[in-house]
């Protein structure tokens, strides 16, 4: 995936490192406490998921994805190699977007977009998956937008383990 055209306005590019735009904002929004760190994303579940796969795609390991408004950076997304999870192929997307861009739909039709774009491309995937901080509302809202069905857990249950799992199956 080189570049690809969301919306009108949206569309997502590899990091180039090169470029200063690109590496400046990853660096702003991972330094950015809302998002990382305390309360952000918090990555796969490594001691879960074997890694290891006869699917295993270059192309996609941790490639940092950059969100662009019009020519203009605001995120960024990363998408995981495929593994197997309780019997199924999985990709798990990671994501961030600059705080001057929240609350105006963008990351749910990067979203939207990059699901449906990943679907389309890899017929071996049979799920998607998002790990999201139970504190990070927005991003739980971001995520059932989007079309994810929530782990079905409680609240509490989701506050003792710190994390909520999304998953988006292939229609």
């Amino acid at each position: 995936m080189k570049k690809i055209n969301l919306t009108e306005n949206l569309s997502i590019k590899k990091l180039n490192p090169n470029n200063p735009l690109d590496t400046g904002l990853i660096e702003e929004l991972e330094e950015d406490k809302g998002i990382f760190g305390e309360r952000g994303y918090l990555g796969p579940l490594n001691g879960e998921i074997k890694r290891k796969s006869h699917l295993y795609r270059e192309e996609l390991y941790d490639s940092p994805y950059i969100i662009y408004h019009q020519r203009y950076p605001i995120g960024y997304l990363k998408i995981s190699p495929v593994f197997m999870y309780e019997g199924e192929n999985v990709i798990d997307i990671s994501y961030a977007i600059h705080k001057e861009a929240r609350h105006k739909g963008y990351m749910y039709q990067t979203l939207a977009g990059v699901v449906d774009t990943l679907y389309n491309m890899y017929s071996e995937i049979d799920n998607i998956m998002l790990l999201i901080d139970y504190r990070n509302k927005a991003s739980r809202k971001v995520a059932k937008r989007a079309g994810f069905i929530s782990d079905g857990l409680t609240e509490e249950e989701h506050q003792e383990q710190g994390y909520v799992i999304y998953q988006k199956l292939r229609k």
